[in-house]
């Protein structure tokens, strides 16, 4: 048994070596053909709502509002009707790094204003015309978006953090200075989680962040870094995030907007060895600090052209229909999106127009929107179903143990027996493991397939070499001693050889000659000895078989042909007894003339124990 577990050793180290990666590369489209096959809603995809700005809403509204950037106003009105409609919590998937400068005003506003302010003696119309100049005043403009959003305290921004222990191993000047490392933990310092920096993958060096007034004003600020795979698919992300080798962490927006839905603050988000706690759901955590993503929200379908297409599950509501209905509020009239649309909601707001959308690669389409992904993330942690994957020690055993299972089984079985009995394992742990990814365990498909295939025609070669070895030495051995039929028959089944042969009891008769004596008397010597060996020769012809050639080497009786004791290691079926029944004719005379004369001759029994 020991070449066998050896061959299972050998052939688990090249499956978890893996050179060139391409076992890697399978396993993951087996992992996107698993997220596409489970794909299901939770039941909080419901209570997320994805706000767009769209290219044709910037078109629509580019004679209100300007060419994009729109003036920040604009998102405070969307604040005001999403908080008075009863969301839960905003996030905003767009960068306010800095505060606007200038804004760009066109000929048509500045007719309008114009126009306005002949009449400004009217109450209403120099209300109107404050409130335009304010919307196009940069200073006014951030003012009123801070405002609101302090007054709202359930909005959340996004950062970016960034230059990594690799990029600065390049260019060391990639790294923000000391006012900047500086500025920037200020600006954070609200959403900042107590951890220990374990993982050195998810150390950053450098930030984009929000302006200062505006993080400080909003509830929380999260990072919106995506980690995608060495094929460019996203499926994982980076729960907590470190700015260098500090003692805090800033979570992911997913994570801090799902938080505060759950009533945690961000210094009570707990961290362990492998795993992120957010009140009673658990972020399993992968060796580097990543994190799986269960994506629940989508679907691939696929039109008459054959043209692929993806699905969200998530609810999409233009961000134009909310301006509009804004407006339709403060006019008294009915908002074109009914009462409660955003009641108990999570919104997430992002820009998909052209040059401004951010596409990342998926498992279900390479062009999903960004946000999509916050989404996902933010369904997991509430809903608490994350993917688990077992430790990396865990499952190299499980491969290892399966791969030593697969070797004993090729070593004691036939070639065709084995081959079945591996080829149903194999079918029946990839259905195990296809079937456990919808209770949250990602388990390996190819490489253990890989593990046994390779183990079992390992151990199969193994056993027909040394078969062959062994049919060399047999036909070495005995070629000179025995028939070419018996020799094959052992070289079939070489368990059977035994050197000093098989002890049985066999019984041999033969024939006597039973003739008067006055025949008998009357015949010539010659005459009696060829009688006698047709006799033999008939008893002989029928009884004498190669494979009942001696095989011993030490003396044996004198026995007629096929009498003799029989050493052979092979047995010929129904040879326990036989009978021989001899017939010989004598002719014979009188004095009164010849005549035939027939008998039957009786035959003596003897019973000879053989060695």
């Amino acid at each position: 048994m020991k070449n066998p577990a050896l061959i299972a050793v050998l052939a688990s180290l090249a499956v978890f070596l893996d050179p060139g990666s391409h076992l890697d590369a399978f396993e993951r489209k087996t992992l996107d053909a698993r997220y596409r096959f489970f794909a299901r809603p939770s039941p909080h995809t419901a209570d997320i709502i994805i706000l767009h700005i769209s290219e044709e809403a910037i078109r629509t509204l580019e004679p209100f509002y300007g060419r994009w950037p729109w003036p920040r106003a604009v998102h405070a009105d969307a604040i005001d009707y999403l908080e008075a409609d009863g969301a839960r919590a905003i996030g905003f998937d767009i960068l306010f790094s800095e505060r606007a400068l200038r804004q760009e005003v066109d000929a048509a506003t500045i007719g309008e204003l114009k126009a306005l302010a002949k009449n400004a003696d009217l109450p209403e119309v120099r209300a109107e015309l404050q409130r335009r100049l304010e919307a196009v005043d940069p200073a006014l403009s951030d003012a009123w978006f801070v405002e609101r959003v302090a007054d709202s305290r359930n909005v959340f921004q996004a950062a970016v953090l960034y230059v990594a222990e690799d990029d600065l191993a390049l260019d060391p000047g990639l790294a923000a200075d000391d006012e900047t490392a500086a500025r920037i933990r200020s600006t954070l310092a609200g959403s900042a989680v107590p951890a220990t920096l374990r993982h050195r993958e998810a150390a950053f060096f450098n930030a984009t962040v929000p302006f200062e007034a505006l993080a400080h004003a909003s509830r929380g600020v999260g990072h919106i870094n995506y980690l995608p795979d060495s094929d460019g698919v996203c499926r994982r992300f980076t729960p907590l995030a470190w700015l260098g080798a500090g003692d805090v962490a800033y979570p992911s927006l997913a994570l801090i907007m799902a938080a505060a839905v759950k009533g945690v603050p961000p210094e009570r988000i707990g961290t362990a060895r492998d795993r992120v706690i957010v009140g009673e759901a658990e972020i399993p955590l992968l060796p580097d600090g990543s994190a799986l993503i269960n994506y629940r929200g989508g679907r691939v379908t696929h039109d008459a052209a054959g043209t692929t297409k993806f699905e969200s599950f998530y609810r999409y509501v233009s961000y134009e229909a909310v301006l509009a209905s804004a407006d339709f509020v403060r006019a008294g009239k009915p908002p074109p999106l009914p009462k409660g649309t955003f009641a108990n909601k999570v919104i997430l707001v992002t820009a998909s127009a052209a040059g401004l959308s951010d596409l990342r690669a998926t498992p279900f389409s390479p062009v999903t929107p960004g946000v999509e992904i916050h989404a996902n993330i933010l369904d997991n942690v509430l809903s608490g179903g994350f993917l688990r994957r077992p430790d990396g020690l865990a499952e190299k055993g499980y491969i290892l143990a399966l791969a030593l299972l697969v070797g004993a089984v090729g070593a004691r079985t036939r070639p065709r027996v084995g081959a079945v009995s591996v080829a149903i394992l194999a079918a029946l742990l990839i259905g195990l493991h296809w079937t456990l990814f919808g209770q949250g365990w990602v388990l390996p498909i190819v490489s253990v397939a890989v593990a046994l295939a390779v183990t079992y025609l390992g151990v199969v070669l193994l056993k027909y070499s040394a078969e062959e070895k062994e049919k060399t030495r047999i036909r070495a051995a005995f070629g000179h001693y025995l028939a070419p039929q018996v020799l094959e028959e052992v070289l079939r089944s070489p368990e059977r050889l035994s050197l000093g042969g098989e002890r049985r009891r066999i019984t041999v008769l033969f024939p006597t000659s039973r003739v008067s004596p006055r025949s008998r008397s009357g015949w010539r010597p010659r005459r009696w000895a060829r009688s006698s060996t047709s006799t033999w020769a008939g008893c002989s012809s029928a009884s004498s078989r190669p494979a009942e050639r001696s095989t011993s080497s030490s003396a044996t009786p004198s026995w007629p042909s096929g009498m003799r004791r029989s050493t052979s290691p092979i047995t010929p079926p129904g040879r326990a007894r036989r009978r021989f029944e001899c017939r010989t004719r004598w002719r014979g005379s009188r004095r009164n003339g010849a005549r035939r004369a027939s008998r039957r001759s009786p035959c003596a029994s003897v019973s000879i124990p053989a060695r």
